[in-house]
């Protein structure tokens, strides 16, 4: 997945700005026509996503197992997956089909052919809200096929106006503002958590792991300072970058009204999309986790965060070999964006 040629990602009229539209909506008597799917990349995530992980979770029953309170009360999401040669940016709702059955949310998904994050996501998903808007709005299968026309010119707009990161990703201001959140707890506590988890469970992503093909994916809980969604997200991929093998796919998914969000690193495996619906009284965010973290660990921390604040920017990763990069994502297409080479 995301490891197409940006060069060979068109859509069928020749458009590299994709949107693809599929789930449920009233206009259809059961799950509605795929709209746009026109990449490999685009088929793998509504497989992953819609398939695989939410298909499974309501045939099993797994969300309403959970008692209420453990339990997010409806589709409403955002998310942010990257891979070697793309990235992936989509918009979940709740809705229904012609027959009102709800379990089921639509999806609108915008495949980008860049390995460089912009400098904002913010103006991307206003346009995916746009479409969430105007497929909300209409009735018709012709008014939802309108939406994601409509939706793709939005996107095309957004993106020409969008300037990358720069190739060694946000700056020593923003990083240590992002680390002295106190959304983390005193002390950089909660980044110690964070990284304490990153040094077990991710070892296996870890640049220089003798295993270079994960059996299963990873998820950790993060906290999102609420209305910074947006900036929360480019933040901590690249609080995370150093300590993954560039090829591993990761994906940020933030429930709108919650202050967390889960980073899913590899895979993607369909149990993940369980955490989509799981409260942060079912899953809590990994730094209000009290884990002992051994000394040997904190003092790796300590390095890792004045490499992380400190050009260049060099940091060691908490498992694996160290390597020689900022751990910026590189560009394949700067071009898309304002700004870029």
């Amino acid at each position: 997945m995301l490891d197409e040629s940006p060069d060979a990602v068109k859509s069928r009229d020749g458009s590299r700005f994709l949107l693809a539209l599929f789930g449920k909506h009233p206009a259809w008597d059961d799950h509605m026509e795929d709209i746009g799917i026109d990449t490999p990349s685009l088929a793998d995530f509504k497989r992953w996503l819609y398939v695989d992980g939410i298909r499974s979770n309501l045939d099993a029953g797994a969300w309403e197992q959970l008692p209420e309170d453990h339990r997010v009360p409806a589709w409403d999401h955002r998310l942010l997956m990257t891979g070697s040669k793309g990235m992936i940016l989509a918009r979940l709702w709740a809705s229904s089909d012609g027959r009102g059955r709800k379990a089921y949310p639509m999806i609108a998904a915008t495949h980008l052919p860049t390995s460089r994050l912009p400098a904002d996501l913010a103006p991307l998903f206003e346009a995916l809200d746009g479409v969430k808007l105007a497929c909300q709005e209409t009735e018709s299968q012709e008014g939802v096929r309108a939406a994601a026309r409509q939706g793709s010119a939005a996107l095309e707009s957004a993106v020409k106006r969008l300037s990358p990161l720069p190739p060694e990703g946000p700056s020593a201001e923003s990083r240590r503002s992002f680390l002295d959140s106190p959304e983390m707890g005193p002390g950089r506590i909660g980044f110690e958590r964070v990284l304490h988890v990153l040094s077990s469970d991710l070892a296996a992503f870890a640049p220089g792991a003798k295993a270079k093909q994960p059996a299963r994916s990873r998820a950790i809980r993060i906290p999102v300072p609420a209305g910074e969604a947006e900036r929360a997200l480019l933040m901590w991929h690249a609080f995370f970058s150093p300590h993954l093998r560039p090829e591993i796919i990761w994906s940020a998914v933030h429930p709108v009204e919650a202050p967390w969000a889960d980073i899913i690193v590899g895979g993607p495996e369909a149990d993940c999309v369980f955490r989509f619906r799981a409260s942060a009284v079912e899953i809590p965010p990994v730094a209000e986790i009290p884990y002992n973290v051994p000394p040997e660990t904190l003092a790796k921390c300590s390095r890792i965060f004045e490499g992380f604040t400190t050009p260049p920017f060099r940091v060691p990763p908490i498992a694996g070999e160290e390597v020689n990069e900022s751990g910026g994502l590189g560009s394949l297409m700067g071009r898309l964006f304002r700004g870029g080479p």
